[in-house]
């Protein structure tokens, strides 16, 4: 029985989540119902036909359920369930690793045709083609990688760095989809980097990145252990690459910087027991300086990427350069994602403010226009950064608005209640509150004079007061139980009276 690669996803967001709707499945992974349900189907034969478990169904929720400890039947084909996809990703890492495939020993590792392998080559290699490279078949010996060295090195480093992030990021899911349907890349890079070594990596990323002050995240710390691992695989064949001035055109524009860089690396004595780590410092050097995102502090400083200038007129805003360089991070780590399927399989947490819908959208429409492909995970991370920098940019504008808050409550403890927290936490300081059964007592021309009104339908009253009314464009009008939430109302007034319009 063959899994399709939809298959794997829908496993792999099963593993991540308890319990999980169809709805949000979709949010995860873009594909339309119909076929996520003949996923879910398919998953759940092959789960049964193989004793690993099942996946129930109640009401509109499912649920993934594993017998625990349950290892793969060896006594079947040796991996029956793998895709094309994952015979490629496979290929994929031994090319980063050896720079050759030899075909019969692959053939007989997965039990398929040479005809079946001859189709994964054949799309092994337009992937190739992305980054320059082409593969040379020589009789009786296998297939091998060619291209310049520079391709060679950053199609490498691209490849590993894929498999690292992916496994890291979903510890928990790859540790239970390798144990019962691949664990063929696992198995490949347990051969040719030990336990001992991965973590002496792990460890030496971590501590150059805490040495030079740069943020240690799951993209940097395994960029650096990716460019060990890829040194240490090719230690006796790295001459091509000395003082490789290829890998940084601009580096007469950045010599002073990565002399420095040099320089600093050395007094820190964390490479002194390394030879193939000193002998090829160069590929560490200009990292660390792409990692310190001083490249494209230069860049940012004289051009404005198109998709800055488009959000920062929609939105009214002024991107600051440290602004500009930490959105155009976020966006490449989105390409990096959709480039090699890096997916965070957990479900997204529920929304209570209505604003990420909104900026999701916009970023969305920019992504398009702007050629992006990106998850559609990422586009929440960015949503955020966005949502950040709008929020502290208006605050500084509505906190000296003109604010009547219209309490229907006896003595009006829920207005005061709100107006503390508007004024301690975000520092309001013009806030009026009056009861909504004395709103007949004031004049239009009195509730004119405030920026926002903030009114709360409450019980099963579902119409404005006739006074309110020709009022609509000051109005914030807000749920019931909303109305308790300063965070919320923060919110509201933002997005409902700045973005919205700017957005029509």
């Amino acid at each position: 029985m063959k899994l399709k690669n939809i298959d794997i996803h829908i496993f792999k967001i099963l593993i991540a989540n308890k319990k999980i709707t169809l709805n949000e499945i979709v949010k995860i992974y873009s594909e339309s119902e119909v076929n996520i349900k003949t996923s879910l189907n398919r998953l759940n034969n092959f789960l049964v036909s193989f004793n690993y478990g099942h996946i129930s169904k109640k009401d509109t929720v499912y649920s993934l359920h594993l017998i625990s400890n349950k290892k793969p039947n060896k006594s079947l084909n040796n991996f029956p369930v793998l895709s094309s996809k994952e015979r490629i990703n496979y290929f994929l890492i031994i090319l980063a690793f050896e720079k050759k495939i030899k075909l019969c020993s692959v053939a007989k590792y997965f039990d398929v045709t040479r005809n079946t392998l001859s189709s994964d080559i054949k799309t092994l290699k337009n992937k190739l083609l992305n980054y320059n490279l082409t593969l040379d078949s020589i009789p009786w010996k296998g297939l091998y990688l060619k291209g310049e060295a520079r391709d060679i090195y950053i199609f490498s480093i691209k490849t590993i760095l894929k498999f690292l992030v992916k496994k890291e990021s979903n510890q928990l899911v790859y540790n239970i989809y390798e144990n019962l349907i691949n664990p063929t890349i696992k198995d490949y890079y347990d051969k040719h980097i030990p336990p001992n070594l991965d973590y002496e990596f792990k460890k030496l990323s971590v501590e150059i990145l805490r040495y030079f002050h740069i943020e240690i995240d799951l993209y940097g710390a395994n960029t650096l252990k990716a460019i060990f691992i890829f040194l240490t695989l090719n230690k006796n064949n790295n001459t091509i690459f000395k003082n490789s001035l290829v890998f940084l055109k601009k580096f007469k524009q950045i010599e002073k910087l990565y002399i420095k860089t040099l320089n600093k690396l050395l007094t820190s004595k964390l490479l002194d027991n390394n030879e193939v780590m000193l002998n090829n410092i160069d590929f560490i050097v200009i990292s660390l300086i792409l990692l310190q995102k001083k490249l494209l502090f230069l860049e940012v400083k004289k051009n404005t990427p198109s998709i800055i200038i488009d959000l920062e007129d929609l939105f009214n805003l002024k991107f600051s350069t440290f602004d500009k360089v930490e959105f155009l991070t976020l966006l490449d780590i989105s390409k990096f994602n959709y480039e090699y399927d890096i997916y965070n399989y957990h479900k997204i947490p529920k929304e209570r403010f209505k604003f990420p819908e909104l900026l999701v959208d916009v970023l969305k429409e920019y992504s398009i226009k702007h050629h992006y492909k990106i998850l559609s995970q990422d586009f929440y991370i960015l949503a955020h950064f966005l949502y950040n920098l709008i929020f502290n940019t208006y605050l500084k504008i509505l906190i000296n608005k003109k604010i009547l808050i219209l309490d229907y409550s006896n003595n009006n403890w829920i207005g005061s209640n709100i107006k503390t927290k508007l004024s301690k936490n975000f520092k309001f300081k013009n806030i009026d509150i009056l009861s909504i059964y004395m709103l007949d007592f004031f004049s239009t021309n009195v509730l004119e004079s405030y920026d926002f009104i903030i009114y709360s339908f409450y019980s099963d009253t579902t119409t404005l007061p006739t006074n309110l009314v020709p009022l609509k464009d000051k109005l914030i009008i807000l749920d019931y139980l909303d109305y308790f939430e300063a965070s919320y109302l923060v919110n509201k007034i933002l997005f409902n009276r700045y973005l919205d319009r700017k957005k029509s």
